[in-house]
């Protein structure tokens, strides 16, 4: 199957310089995705322009890479200078503690970047120590939690949510209370295990989640718990979510330069192609290049890629 023939927006990457990102500097320790060798070192934005372009992606959207919490703006600020030099990324998605008394100012501060779109803490708790992100559940129920996720709207930013199957109908009845903000679920609702219970626990949720329509849903991370990258493996997943939500509410990512580590991108495009299986030209160009640049709030200059246009930001 050839890549797609108009351009395509990877909504979900990341950058780094190693030594800036305490998990990749420091000593190994277990992960969601497995052993992490190959991807402990600079991964720049020229290659991932090189990576990306064997799928025709012609714009991006970066997600924080947790940094020390303590340098959130400084994450920031070089992603979009990196933008700024090299026309990719054209918006990132920076790191917040939404129960940060200090949360007010940080979201200020990002609202001068041009370039920072949304916001992300990661809230993924798992009954397996080494998956779990923060040390309860629920976080979605705690008030100081509540009252950050409530200053986002106010300064005209999404949220990136990200949490396991057993979290989802918890997290659904917390996004009712929040209609005016923008979801979007990264990597599918993280489905980390094929066992027929929680599939079943997993589908549920995300039903619950798909019916507010201000959630959307990421198909990206979806060989994180496998650690490959398949048509077989994608297809049921990918066939669930655009059941639930529709191709206008699934965004294409690639997590890249994590899913490099089993998967070229060419190869990684090209099973996600297939795994949408027979849809119409209008839905795939939803799925992987309309959805995220309405739901980013991203305009593209038609004429030249680079040219970005941010939340009516210039």
């Amino acid at each position: 199957m050839e890549k797609p023939d108009f351009g395509v927006v990877d909504a979900h990457h990341h950058i780094w310089h190693k030594d800036d990102i305490p998990w990749l500097a420091s000593a190994p320790k277990p992960r969601i995705f497995g052993p992490y060798e190959p991807i402990r070192r600079d991964y720049l934005i020229d290659e991932f322009k090189k990576d990306s372009a064997a799928f025709n992606v012609v714009a991006s959207i970066y997600m924080q890479a947790n940094w020390a919490p303590a340098r959130a703006l400084d994450e920031a600020r070089w992603v979009n200078s990196v933008g700024e030099e090299h026309g990719m990324p054209h918006a990132l998605v920076a790191y917040a503690d939404l129960r940060s008394p200090e949360l007010a100012d940080l979201l200020a501060e990002y609202r001068c970047i041009p370039r920072v779109v949304g916001v992300r803490h990661q809230i993924h708790w798992h009954s397996n120590a080494n998956y779990a992100y923060v040390p309860i559940p629920d976080m979605y129920d705690d008030a100081d939690w509540r009252r950050g996720l409530s200053l986002l709207t106010k300064h005209g930013f999404t949220f990136d949510l990200q949490v396991f199957p057993r979290q989802l109908k918890g997290t659904a009845r917390m996004v009712r209370e929040f209609p005016s903000t923008t979801f979007i679920l990264n990597h599918a609702g993280m489905l980390d295990s094929t066992d027929v219970e929680t599939v079943a626990i997993w589908e549920d949720g995300l039903a619950d989640l798909a019916a507010n329509a201000n959630v959307f849903c990421k198909l990206t991370g979806l060989g994180t718990f496998q650690r490959s990258s398949s048509v077989e493996h994608y297809r049921p997943i990918v066939s669930t979510a655009l059941r639930l939500f529709g191709a206008d509410r699934c965004i294409f990512g690639s997590n890249f330069p994590v899913e490099g580590m089993w998967v070229s991108y060419a190869d990684f495009g090209e099973h996600m192609l297939e795994a949408l299986g027979s849809i119409s030209d209008a839905e795939r160009r939803a799925v992987f290049r309309e959805t995220a640049l309405r739901v980013y709030g991203v305009s593209l200059d038609a004429a030249k890629s680079s040219s970005v246009n941010v939340r009516g930001r210039s």
